[in-house]
């Protein structure tokens, strides 16, 4: 896999970390979309068939999507999406 030059991807995909911006607030957000079946997950760790796995799921930098993530209903910028390198060995795309 060669990287992208600027650390983006086109668009989100299993496997990435996708940095959220607020639009109300500004404030950030950083999630990482999982296979479902991973047994190691963090915080910040989504699957991709939770409902707000399912927004996000191809979505591409620039595009606005609402997300309903802690009981809270809010409207979202995908700022970036960036490669996990620590899953690219991983054959079902897990954290570790």
């Amino acid at each position: 896999f060669d990287p992208p030059a600027d650390g983006q991807l086109p668009a989100v995909l299993i496997g990435t970390i996708v940095e959220l911006e607020d639009l109300n607030n500004q404030d950030r957000l950083t999630l990482r979309l999982i296979n479902p079946f991973c047994l190691d997950i963090l915080p910040e760790d989504i699957s991709f068939l939770s409902e707000p796995g399912k927004q996000l799921l191809m979505k591409k930098v620039g595009d606005i999507v609402t997300l309903q993530i802690h009981s809270t209903t809010k409207l979202w910028r995908i700022s970036a999406v960036k490669p996990d390198y620590q899953e690219l060995g991983s054959p079902f795309l897990c954290p570790g």
